[in-house]
């Protein structure tokens, strides 16, 4: 890889006395500190810097990454799960409606309100079945990018709850795209900001990330 400039073939770091290959990078490989006769640029430029995704297409093991097909988690527990509270739900106001309608002491407009509550069940249930579909039929994305940004999103927690945390994590890609995907929490654990290599996508979610150093 070989960043603008010409220098030494061998660079002597003048922080920690480190010998650092030319090319290697601008910063020290060891202390991570600017090195003397690289040009000066911010922490940041440096890790979405082109040569830096030119140096990972270059490894020796990209093509063995980019043939890689990670394991996903089966989303057949989920879609049961959803399937029996989809039929409880229905049949559940189905009952409480034919109740209403079999009663002569109970007037007909009260099946208005579990009518409307079935409604909603049916249509957060069916979204949610709708969304494990797509997701199951997205291809795997293979592609080379820089992890810039990650957060957290803590939904839900009460008395009788636990809260939810839903990981999302930035990518940039080559070109200056970006884009902000969920992923689960033992692979927000893995990854840190600056992080470049090839990211697995699915659906929009991060699957895994393969770090390369570069």
């Amino acid at each position: 890889m070989g960043w603008p400039g010409d220098y030494a073939r061998h660079v002597k770091c003048v922080h920690c006395g480190a010998s650092v290959a030319a090319g290697s990078g601008r910063f020290c490989s060891h202390c991570g500190l600017a090195l003397p006769d690289a040009p000066r640029i911010t922490a940041d430029e440096y890790r979405t810097h082109a040569d830096r995704y030119r140096a990972v297409a270059s490894h020796p093991r990209y093509p063995d990454a980019m043939a890689r097909t990670p394991r996903v988690s089966s989303k057949i527990p989920e879609t049961l799960m959803l399937v029996l509270m989809l039929a409880f739900g229905v049949g559940g106001v189905s009952f409480i409606i034919g109740e209403i309608l079999g009663s002569s002491r109970q007037p007909r407009e009260l099946v208005i309100l579990p009518a409307m509550f079935g409604v909603a069940w049916v249509g957060a249930i069916g979204q949610r079945l709708f969304d494990i579909w797509r997701f199951v039929r997205a291809p795997m994305v293979r592609v080379i990018a820089v992890i810039v940004d990650e957060r957290t999103e803590v939904s839900g927690g009460g008395e009788n709850s636990s809260a939810s945390t839903t990981y999302y994590a930035t990518l940039q890609l080559e070109a200056g795209r970006r884009v902000e995907l969920t992923t689960e929490g033992n692979v927000a654990g893995m990854i840190s900001r600056g992080d470049i290599g090839v990211a697995y996508t699915k659906g929009g979610q991060l699957i895994t990330f393969d770090r390369f150093p570069a």
